[in-house]
């Protein structure tokens, strides 16, 4: 019986646990959102505006370089006046919400032109966000180019 109640309790909690993670779709799609208009100000080049999208201590993980917003924008600015667009899609592949901190995890595709050349870069990439001052910031991002074999 004592094994019985404990599958019971133990069935209870994996259940409960999965809904106050699981995300619905409205706030899924406010998630996506979220890193969507980072990606929007990273392809105007505002750096300006990327601030508001990060916490003060956003770290950006991409194919084994460590950036911050700093070196972001730094970055970005080297590109400030040259013939150049990029436009993102975000395809979610899954988000977890935990109290204040959600993880969510991706497919970027950019399709970049710079001085008539055309590409198209595809990434998996993962981010996690925090909740400061009731809004949804960046804090962590990571990312790995896929190759197009």
């Amino acid at each position: 019986m004592q094994l019985l109640f404990r599958s019971l309790v133990s069935a209870w909690l994996l259940a409960f646990s999965t809904v106050a993670l699981a995300q619905s779709p409205d706030q899924e799609n406010d998630l996506a959102r979220r890193i969507q208009l980072f990606f929007d100000d990273l392809a105007r080049l505002d750096t300006a505006a990327l601030r508001h999208h990060v916490s003060s201590d956003f770290v950006l993980l991409e194919d084994g370089s460590v950036w911050n917003l700093d070196s972001l924008n730094q970055a970005l600015a080297k590109m400030i006046g040259k013939p150049f667009t990029r436009t993102n899609t975000i395809e979610v592949i899954s988000t977890r919400k935990r109290a204040d901190v959600v993880w969510i995890s991706y497919y970027n595709t950019a399709h970049i032109t710079l001085a008539e050349k055309k590409r198209i870069i595809k990434w998996l990439e993962s981010a996690v966000l925090v909740k400061e001052k009731s809004r949804w910031k960046l804090t962590l991002m990571h990312s790995t180019t896929i190759s197009s074999k």
